[in-house]
């Protein structure tokens, strides 16, 4: 890859606010048990770190949907892979690594209330302030951004850069 990247947030800031926001979590759910739904490829990192920094009982599934192609966004949100499990009547979490438009997140949301599920919240690592195309609610908020493509710590450009350990803006 020939890009040039600048790197925004470091691995120790990602460590400090995986352990608040699982704080956060482990406070809110502590009287329940909730499932962790991780939306790959890009949660895989996150989800990782945040589940061991919990400190409640909780169960975790994945999903894996696409509206991503080469960088770019793509307007069809297609379900790739299912959840596994039955969430009918559960507290669930669904973990992203970045939130940009919120359509996926919304995306997500009605998927899952067709399971009737108790609560839904959202926690991302990333969230994109710019201006969004669709009205969402995130409760739990990692790092926010204007603007940029990112890499690292999960997240990808064409399958490359997931496996840093910091997030970088790709520079033009």
């Amino acid at each position: 890859m020939s890009k040039k990247l600048q790197k925004i947030i470091d691995s120790a800031a990602i460590s400090n606010k995986v352990k608040e926001l699982a704080y956060m979590i482990s406070t809110d759910y502590k009287d329940v048990n909730p499932v962790l739904i991780g939306v790959l490829n890009g949660c895989y990192i996150f989800l990782g770190d945040l589940t061991r920094n919990l400190e409640i009982v909780h169960e975790i599934d994945f999903i894996k949907i696409s509206s991503y192609r080469n960088g770019s966004t793509n307007d069809e949100i297609r379900l790739i892979h299912d959840i596994n499990m039955d969430i009918s009547g559960r507290d669930i979490v669904i973990v992203e690594d970045i939130i940009d438009t919120g359509n996926s997140i919304n995306f997500l949301k009605k998927h899952f209330e067709k399971y009737g599920t108790n609560s839904i919240n959202t926690c991302a690592i990333v969230y994109r302030k710019s201006d969004k195309e669709t009205k969402i609610d995130i409760k739990y908020k990692g790092f926010e951004i204007d603007e940029g493509f990112l890499i690292g710590y999960g997240m990808d450009y064409s399958g490359w850069g997931r496996n840093l350990k910091d997030i970088y803006i790709i520079e033009e």
